[in-house]
């Protein structure tokens, strides 16, 4: 049997919980965006990695927008619209927040 053969059967509700679920982690993540843009700028400033100041020009804008992109795309693939274009928009948005938060 090679792994071609092997078929995994999802439910639909599973699909929708699941989708429910990730979403939700996003929508929270706006709220953090929004509720703290002061701790969030600060962490940019503090970040070893130091291109990414000036890179993406005011700090307070860009924690913003990255914030709307993040509440929109969320709601998106909460209610299915456009889902596939969502998530890449997050992974291009997360990769970011990533290198200048995170680290």
């Amino acid at each position: 049997m090679t792994f071609q053969d092997i078929r995994l059967e999802v439910s639909y509700k599973s699909v929708v919980i699941l989708r429910i679920l990730l979403s939700l982690t996003f929508i929270v993540a706006y709220l953090c965006h929004f509720f703290n843009i002061e701790k969030n700028v600060s962490k940019i400033e503090n970040n070893e990695i130091k291109f990414t100041r000036k890179q993406f020009g005011s700090l307070e804008i860009g924690v913003i927008l990255s914030g709307t992109v993040i509440l929109i795309d969320g709601i998106f693939l909460i209610i299915g619209y456009k889902s596939q274009i969502s998530a890449w928009k997050l992974i291009a948005v997360l990769i970011p927040i990533t290198l200048t938060i995170q680290v």
